[in-house]
């Protein structure tokens, strides 16, 4: 799959560029998924596993734990996905 992105000219933007275009190339694949509510466990093709799981009060779902899954993995497989979408749903005031 060919993908294009287009830039204003300016540098900053072709920086950021490289960086999607370079995050696109390198992201591991997914191996295995465990959908074990309330968790979802996702094992990547580069060894690492991630591990998501439904927040007391909400409904399991498959495809919102694999969504999150994926995001939090392309987030650094850390808590910074949870930090974002927090902030921007305003959570966090």
């Amino acid at each position: 799959m060919e993908t294009w992105y287009i830039s204003n000219g300016d540098e900053k933007s072709a920086k950021e560029n490289d960086w999607v275009i370079s995050c696109a190339m390198n992201r591991p694949m997914i191996d295995d998924v465990i959908f074990n509510d309330p968790a979802t466990i996702v094992f990547w093709d580069d060894g690492t596993k991630t591990v998501v799981k439904c927040q007391e009060g909400d409904v399991y779902s498959k495809e919102t734990g694999l969504a999150m899954a994926m995001l939090k993995r392309y987030m650094g497989n850390d808590n910074t996905y949870n930090k974002e979408i927090n902030a921007w749903l305003g959570e966090n005031e």
